[in-house]
């Protein structure tokens, strides 16, 4: 683990880096409390809870990666395609989604 943070490192400009964990914890925060927060009176997760939770998330982690990839080297146009972008977020938040789907049966039992 340790060598694979240090090869990480020596590899991205470190502003990159801290730039994305710093993303990326606000994001799992603000996934955390959106989840958390939309609850009804009886305690039950709203309709909107799971979804703005979700996007949060997979955005945050989204945008962890783009920034973790533009510290990486110079990035060629065609790597940059709008598709592949699209698809990317996409996966992210509905990874994010089953994620927040399980954390919320498990607060609930």
């Amino acid at each position: 683990m340790f060598h694979a943070v240090t090869l990480a490192a020596g590899r991205h400009d470190v502003r990159f880096v801290l730039a994305a964990g710093c993303i990326c914890a606000l994001a799992a925060s603000a996934a955390l409390w959106l989840r958390v927060q939309k609850l009804d009176d009886r305690g039950a997760p709203s309709a909107l809870g799971l979804p703005s939770g979700a996007l949060a998330a997979g955005s945050g982690i989204w945008a962890a990666y783009l920034i973790l990839f533009l510290g990486y080297a110079p990035i060629p146009p065609e790597r940059l395609s709008f598709p592949l972008r699209a698809i990317s977020l996409t996966v992210a938040v509905l990874a994010s989604r089953a994620a927040l789907a399980g954390h919320g049966r498990a607060v609930r039992s």
